[in-house]
C-alpha cells in the first residue's frame, strides 16, 4: 500500500494500527512484527552491503511468521541526487516484495506528488502496489480538537478561553511552515510547550500540589504559542538574512 500525505496526519500511526489488526486476526504473530524503515536503515555504505540488509529484513520477519513493514519517506530512494546503492534498495525491496508476498506486508509512506515520483521512477515497485491511501490536511478546527483531546488524555484541565486564540495560531502557523506543516504533531509540540509554561509559572509557589499540576492556564496556552511563532519567524528571517556577505 501507499499512504500519501503531508507530515502529521497520522500515516504511521494508522500502519501501526493496521499491523495490530493483522496480529489480531492471527495473520502475522504480534506487533512487535511491525518494522518501521528509513533509508538511513537500508542503505549500505559498499557495493553489496545494501542488498545484505534489505535481504536481511525481510527475512528475518518472514522466519518469525510474517510482518509489516513501513517505509516513510522512501521516495528520498528516487530523487535527483540519489546514488548507485538507493538505485540497489529499490531493486532489492521490489524484489523481495515479490520473495515473500504472502508473509511480509510493505506499506510505502510520503507526500503524495513524491510518492508519484517514485513509484513512476520503478515501475516494478507500482505495479506490485493494489491500494494507495490519501491522508487529507487537518484544518484549523481539527487541530483545535486533537489539541483538546491531547490535554484530556494526559488528565489536564484548562482554566481560561483559549479556543479563538488557537484556530489563530494553527491559522498563521501553516502559513509560516508551508509544505512542512506538521499537522498534528503541531498540536502534540504545543502541549509539550504548554506543559512548560505551566511548569515555570508554579516553580515560584513555596507549596506545589498535585492540583495545580494538573491545571493548565489558557495564558500558559497563549504564551507558548506565541514563542513558537516567533521561534519560526526568527529562523525564517534567518534563512533570508544568510544570502550575501
Amino acid at each position: 500500500m501507499i499512504f500519501s500525505g503531508q507530515p502529521g496526519t497520522a500515516k504511521t500511526t494508522t500502519a501501526r494500527e493496521f499491523a495490530k489488526i493483522l496480529a489480531d486476526r492471527n495473520i502475522i504473530p504480534g506487533l512487535e512484527n511491525f518494522r518501521e524503515c528509513k533509508k538511513s536503515d537500508i542503505v549500505g555504505l559498499y557495493v553489496g552491503h545494501t542488498a545484505k540488509k534489505v535481504d536481511d529484513m525481510f527475512k528475518e520477519l518472514h522466519s518469525k511468521g510474517g510482518g509489516v513493514i513501513f517505509f516513510d519517506e522512501i521516495y528520498t530512494l528516487s530523487e535527483k541526487n540519489s546514488t548507485c546503492y538507493d538505485t540497489e534498495a529499490i531493486n532489492c525491496i521490489t524484489q523481495n516484495m515479490e520473495n515473500y508476498r504472502s508473509t511480509v506486508f510493505c506499506i510505502f509512506a510520503g507526500y503524495e506528488n513524491k510518492m508519484k515520483e517514485f513509484i513512476e521512477a520503478n515501475p516494478g515497485i507500482g505495479s506490485r502496489i493494489s491500494t494507495n491511501v490519501k491522508f487529507k490536511t487537518y484544518d484549523d478546527k481539527t487541530l483545535c480538537e486533537i489539541f483538546g483531546n491531547i490535554i484530556k488524555w494526559n488528565n489536564f484541565t484548562v482554566l481560561g478561553k483559549y479556543e479563538e486564540a488557537l484556530m489563530n495560531y494553527f491559522a498563521k502557523l501553516r502559513v509560516l511552515r508551508g509544505e512542512t506543516f506538521g499537522n498534528g504533531r503541531e498540536a502534540r509540540n504545543l502541549f509539550e510547550n504548554t506543559k512548560r509554561f505551566m511548569a515555570n509559572r508554579i516553580m515560584p509557589e513555596k507549596k506545589i500540589t498535585k492540583q495545580m499540576l494538573s491545571i493548565i492556564t489558557s495564558d500558559d496556552i497563549k504564551s507558548a504559542a506565541s514563542e513558537i511563532l516567533e521561534s519560526v519567524i526568527s529562523c525564517e528571517e534567518e534563512k533570508m538574512n544568510t544570502i550575501g556577505f
